[in-house]
């Protein structure tokens, strides 16, 4: 399957991209960003779903959204809040 992931993505790109709950560790940023500028296509969207903060592991949406800006290959949008016990967003990524 990741064979299939890497030919795939190598030579189209992926339209979209959904994920949650994957930017809770700062450490993880780097990869998760290459791996959406390895995957998507050109006009593609990356759409992630996460908690606005993160309590104990340091990460959080607005230190995400701030390192994909200075990385400058995605623009990155807070497309909406939920409001819950621990409040959520929704963030969308294109690229520039």
């Amino acid at each position: 399957l990741l064979f299939f992931f890497t030919i795939t993505a190598a030579f189209f790109g992926y339209d979209v991209i959904v994920t949650s709950e994957t930017i809770y560790n700062t450490e993880d940023y780097e990869a998760l960003h290459d791996a959406f500028d390895y995957a998507l296509s050109t006009s593609g969207v990356v759409w992630v779903a996460a908690k606005i903060f993160y309590f104990g592991v340091g990460g959080n949406v607005p230190l995400f959204m701030e390192y994909v800006e200075k990385r400058g290959v995605f623009k990155a949008v807070m497309k909406q809040t939920i409001q819950a016990d621990v409040m959520r967003a929704i963030v969308e990524l294109r690229r520039v």
